[in-house]
């Protein structure tokens, strides 16, 4: 199986720990958040291709056995997925370059056979807590049905009560759920939706995944949850790496997630 991973961003919210080097190669504890991905694909046995898609600062991402592409002059991370358009085309994960997560979460992924599932933590709401102070803050929506498909995702300040899980930014298409993701982007992405606003008060140069995944929906595609309890990392700020390695140093880590 083909796993992509979407690299290409500075991450602002860094500060200076990104003046030079781009999100995914900070350090934590000792090795770069990239590294902890790549161990854990390349110990699976189901992975045998990985794509890795640069931007920022992208000489700096440097491993051997990966096939790069640089996404340049993007404005979101659905523009930089399609830099490698010719890449889904069968069995994949699309994963973030800032998110490490067990080997766990990898394997519920690759045994879905549906044409698109999403990872979704139903155990999300500890270390939702410890990242943001509170459970509303940074709270996004993700409703599920009896079927288990998700019915909407992303939004932002939803009604606690309403919200199944959490998404971190782990996706499994097979060659159906390719076809779909390309067809669906093309139509997506004509004159009219670019400068307009296609979702949340966002034109389509300024889309989230998760606007892609409602839109897909809101389309009639069916996008399936698979569930999880914990087992992922992400660094979208220089707090979390704060939290993490205090978690660590205190052995409380392995509560959310454990080292590879």
């Amino acid at each position: 199986m083909k796993v992509i991973i979407l690299a290409a961003g500075r991450g602002s919210r860094m500060g200076n720990l990104t003046s030079h080097i781009p999100k995914c190669m900070i350090e934590f504890m000792g090795k770069p958040i990239l590294e902890y991905t790549l161990k854990t694909l390349n110990n699976h046995k189901s992975i045998n291709e990985i794509v890795l898609l640069r931007g920022y600062q992208s000489e700096k991402i440097k491993y051997p056995n990966i096939k790069y592409y640089d996404a340049v002059q993007t404005q979101n991370m659905v523009e930089t997925l399609f830099f490698a358009t010719e890449e889904l085309n069968d069995d994949l994960l699309i994963l973030y370059g800032d998110v490490i997560m067990s080997e766990n979460i990898i394997d519920l992924l690759v045994k879905s056979k549906y044409d698109i599932s999403v990872c979704i933590d139903a155990n999300w709401k500890e270390l939702h807590e410890l990242r943001f102070g509170n459970l509303s803050d940074d709270l996004e929506s993700c409703a599920i049905d009896n079927e288990g498909n998700i019915t909407n995702i992303g939004e932002k300040k939803p009604q606690l009560d309403d919200v199944n899980g959490q998404y971190f930014g782990a996706i499994r298409l097979n060659s159906n759920g390719c076809e779909i993701f390309k067809s669906f982007y093309d139509k997506a992405k004509n004159k009219e939706n670019l400068n307009q606003n296609w979702m949340r008060g966002r034109n389509f140069n300024s889309i989230y995944m998760t606007d892609f995944l409602q839109g897909l929906i809101d389309d009639g595609n069916k996008i399936k949850a698979v569930m999880c309890n914990k087992g992922w990392l992400e660094f979208d700020s220089k707090s979390d790496l704060d939290i993490y390695e205090k978690l660590h140093n205190t052995k409380q880590l392995n509560e959310f997630f454990v080292m590879p």
